[in-house]
């Protein structure tokens, strides 16, 4: 990222001009930050679709060296496939143990959700979580799987169920 140099003059200036057309500036640098939340959660979206891209290339090359290794070492057809077999087990295994893990994340989200409705704060937890994913789509099935944080009317579901007295409309 290319870095800015802004002389105090320049910020003097932009400063009086804001004050002489009698702009406020805290409604300006409250939008400025929406804008770099914006930026910056768009940025982390970005960031895990690549990283989910590598993770992929990598287990591809992965099954891909196993299956060579084994044909090479033995010199033969079947112990090629051998290899491509154990390395598909292997990359099957690793699959139910992500879905496993993101499962288990899940739930202890729902577990953190029903301790803060145990302190008392439910109705805040309701009313922030309605707040960060009213318009939330919904997710198709395999990212619904590998999410580590549940559809957010579930997790408000269950908090009216312990008796969060929250209603959206």
């Amino acid at each position: 990222m290319p870095e800015v140099n802004v002389s105090r003059d320049a910020l003097v200036q932009v400063r009086s001009a804001l004050n002489e057309y009698n702009i406020d500036t805290s409604s300006l640098s409250e939008k400025a930050g929406r804008c770099m939340n914006n930026i910056l959660e768009n940025a982390v979206e970005e960031m895990k679709r690549i990283n989910q891209e590598i993770e992929e290339k990598i287990e591809k090359l992965i099954i891909a060296g196993f299956s060579l290794a084994f044909g090479i070492r033995n010199r033969s057809f079947l112990s090629a496939i051998y290899g491509m077999f154990i390395a598909a087990v292997i990359w099957l295994w690793t699959k139910f143990c992500l879905m496993f893990l993101m499962w288990s994340s899940r739930q202890n989200e729902y577990n953190a959700d029903k301790y803060v409705c145990e302190l008392g704060y439910g109705l805040e937890l309701a009313k922030g979580l309605d707040a960060i994913g009213g318009g939330e789509p919904q997710k198709s099935f395999l990212k619904a799987l590998y999410s580590t944080h549940p559809n957010t009317h579930d997790r408000i579901g269950r908090l009216q169920q312990m008796g969060v007295p929250y209603y959206r409309y």
